[in-house]
């Protein structure tokens, strides 16, 4: 996999792609037409390099094992208030390693997901720049559907509390729960890889503090590896990990998945968060960043949102490039762009970096 010289951008953009064609996140999380249409408005008003295809990504997978969906503010995305399991009271084919995972192909939102994904890429495709990036002719941007990873999904089928609480303790119930879990990630990934698209894994339930690198180790990173393990094998080339929050502490672990983009979360130091690439946790050789950027590996580092809106961003842009610097082939990011985000603070800042560099 090569980087080109040029700065590559993904900014994190979710309930914000309803906003730009004047919908709410409920109405296009529910509808191939809506979600195409804010597609293609989220393309032409960013042209980033990597876009996603999704909007309440820690939901799908729940609901199609049973959560039930309830829609709050115009601005927010549907939530899942109750979750429909307990992890003392878990369905007993699950604890028994009987239950099957929902067919990707027919339950809840996966088809919807698979044709927005499938007809947005064949209109890049088919326009007529191929989809090209301003600066770089021929190029197309990124296009994953989202999947969450099994920490996550446990949380919303069984509560976060409760799951943390079992996976501390080594609750044979907790343990049973992440192994159906990645079944469901699993299951979703190979049916995105056979529909000829790519998919990306979030799973910041998995995140310090709340996960440790102890537990990350034992219980949670060998699953995280074998849904890496699993895209490599259909041939996924670059293949996304993304948690959130301050992530330092198990950088080193989260790099030896077989991930090779994370996410370098404004919360976390870049500094930090470059020499913890090398960690030993993470069974990576001395002047380990070095190593991941000469495989291909590559951060994207997030900027705060709230920050945009500053009138002078000329210490903002130079603190982002000198973190971008500290990073093995850096992508610029940001956290989730609000409902309501302005498009041209957002871009106004981009120049200003791109200029910078």
């Amino acid at each position: 996999m090569t980087y080109p010289d040029r700065l590559r951008w993904e900014p994190a953009i979710y309930e914000h792609k309803a906003a730009l064609i004047g919908r709410s996140p409920a109405e296009v999380a529910v509808s191939a037409d809506l979600l195409l249409e804010a597609l293609e408005a989220e393309h032409a008003t960013y042209r980033a390099d990597f876009m996603t295809v999704g909007l309440d990504v820690y939901n799908v997978e729940a609901e199609a094992c049973g959560a039930e969906l309830a829609t709050g503010a115009d601005d927010a995305c549907p939530e899942i208030p109750v979750p429909p399991w307990s992890i003392d009271a878990l369905p007993p084919e699950v604890e028994a390693g009987e239950l099957a995972p929902p067919d990707p192909e027919t339950s809840g939102r996966f088809p919807l997901l698979l044709e927005a994904g499938r007809r947005f890429r064949d209109r890049l495709a088919g326009s007529a720049d191929g989809g090209a990036r301003g600066g770089d002719p021929g190029a197309s941007p990124v296009v994953r559907v989202a999947a969450s990873g099994p920490v996550s999904i446990a949380a919303k089928l069984a509560g976060t509390e409760p799951l943390l609480m079992g996976l501390f303790a080594a609750e044979p119930q907790a343990l049973a729960l992440l192994d159906f879990t990645t079944a469901v990630c699993l299951a979703w990934v190979a049916a995105i890889r056979r529909a000829g698209l790519d998919a990306i894994v979030f799973d910041s339930s998995a995140s310090p503090p709340m996960i440790g690198p102890d537990l990350y180790r034992d219980a949670i990173g060998p699953l995280h590896e074998r849904i890496m393990g699993r895209l490599a094998q259909t041939g996924q080339r670059l293949r996304s990990l993304v948690l959130g929050g301050d992530t330092t502490p198990i950088a080193g672990q989260l790099a030896a998945t077989g991930a090779n983009q994370l996410v370098c979360d404004y919360a976390a130091g870049a500094g930090d968060f470059a020499a913890a690439l090398a960690a030993p946790r993470g069974a990576l050789a001395a002047g380990g960043a070095a190593v991941l950027a000469s495989r291909g590996v590559s951060i994207r580092r997030n900027v705060n949102p709230a920050l945009l809106s500053d009138a002078d961003l000329s210490e903002l842009v130079a603190d982002f490039c000198d973190d971008l610097g500290v990073l093995p082939n850096p992508v610029g990011g940001t956290g989730i762009l609000p409902y309501d985000q302005d498009p041209a603070k957002y871009l106004r800042f981009r120049r200003l970096v791109e200029e910078r560099r």
